[in-house]
């Protein structure tokens, strides 16, 4: 078997891979060459949350040992073990032994600790490095979490509505390829953050938008939004000011004062989440030749890994939004960029109003791009971003 370092860097990188079945496959062959391996489950509630993972550990193919990962920093098993044995039999997924699914993003920090906790166990030690934390934590005890790639002028990105931090994928990875620190959280109740069930009114978004920044301790930012984030960045200028953000990008934006009835899309979403979301991505997407059926469906699941309680509460959110003096306040150097195809956020009710409210504020109007503009033109605006954040 491999030392310990090259398995867990080999695992952590498998783990990424999106398709369940493929990643079963690598990382089976991540931890050993030749054995048998057993999806994970998460076990637990809150901050309890804990892993359950199951290889063919030592004993013999019809009594295997089974290996759990804990957010305890203690993992036994393997202290006991050095050889990982093979078995020409599949074993049962621990999952299914369980009887509970595992979320595999919401559980990143805990497959982290079980991944250090094995190089300990097998004397192994990484060196020492300065690591940054996943999630931060709200006043009033939401955990968020956030994707902080790359080194240098910091970028952050405040999603769509229903959305998470995976949206800015495309951007993300250029930007920090180019030399732009990138940071991308999931708003409360959205993704991989936590669901308190309460806080989806644009004044504590905000506040959540500004516990990012601070704990981060993110200076000279350049702060770009995506349709229902820009009610929250510029709700976070108004309360917070502008001693943090130098610059701010509006993508897609929201109306300065929603006026059109939200009472039917909420009870499309009361009466069948999932067919409201499946039928709305074409609004999204506006059928546009850049995104492809599989991104479709990507962009969906995220859709549904957003709590149905958050979806609700933010689009209330949206429809009694009054930010007009929230966007009159605003005094930092301001891009909008819109497409003249968004059916969700029409170009005359939406970005050319708000540019009259911004002063000094840029239009640029995107040619036939629909409100998910993050995807359909993601490659000119990863350059958009890139120029602005550097001027």
């Amino acid at each position: 078997m491999s030392n310990a370092n090259e398995v867990v860097v080999r695992y952590l990188a498998a783990w990424n891979e999106p398709e369940p079945k493929r990643r079963r496959e690598l990382v089976a062959k991540a931890w050993i060459d030749d054995g048998t391996y057993v999806d994970a489950a998460r076990v637990g509630k809150g901050h309890h949350d804990y892993l359950r993972f199951s290889w063919v550990a030592g004993g013999t193919a019809d009594a295997p040992l089974y290996i759990k990962g804990t957010d305890s920093w203690s993992w036994p098993a393997t202290a006991e073990s050095s050889r990982w044995s093979a078995s020409s039999t599949q074993r049962p997924r621990a999952a299914d032994q369980e009887g509970v699914a595992m979320d595999r993003r919401t559980a990143t920090t805990s497959i982290a600790a079980a991944a250090v906790a094995t190089l300990v166990a097998a004397g192994n030690r990484p060196a020492a490095a300065a690591t940054r934390p996943s999630f931060v934590e709200t006043d009033d005890g939401a955990r968020l979490f956030h994707l902080d790639w790359g080194t240098g002028k910091p970028v952050v990105f405040t999603h769509a509505w229903s959305l998470n931090a995976d949206i800015w994928e495309y951007q993300l990875v250029e930007l920090a390829d180019q030399g732009l620190r990138c940071v991308a959280y999931d708003r409360r109740g959205h993704g991989r953050s936590s669901d308190p069930g309460r806080g989806y009114d644009y004044d504590r978004l905000a506040d959540d938008l500004a516990a990012v920044i601070d704990q981060l301790d993110l200076r000279d930012v350049t702060l770009v939004a995506h349709s229902m984030g820009n009610g929250e960045a510029v709700r976070y200028l108004r309360r917070h000011g502008s001693a943090r953000v130098a610059r701010l990008v509006m993508l897609s934006t929201v109306p300065p004062r929603s006026t059109s009835g939200f009472s039917p899309l909420i009870s499309g979403l009361k009466q069948d989440r999932p067919a409201f979301m499946a039928q709305g991505i074409s609004a999204f997407t506006g059928g546009h030749p850049a995104v492809s059926p599989a991104m479709t469906e990507w962009i969906v699941a995220q859709f549904m890994r957003a709590s149905p309680k958050a979806t609700i509460d933010c689009m209330r959110a949206i429809a009694g939004g009054d930010l007009r003096a929230d966007m009159q306040a605003v005094t930092v150097p301001t891009l909008i960029a819109h497409g003249d195809k968004d059916v969700v956020n029409p170009l005359d009710m939406t970005a050319r109003k708000v540019a009259e409210l911004i002063p000094g504020a840029t239009l640029k109007i995107y040619e036939g791009a629909p409100h998910g503009l993050v995807i359909t033109h993601r490659d000119r605006l990863a350059q958009e971003i890139l120029t602005f954040a550097r001027g």
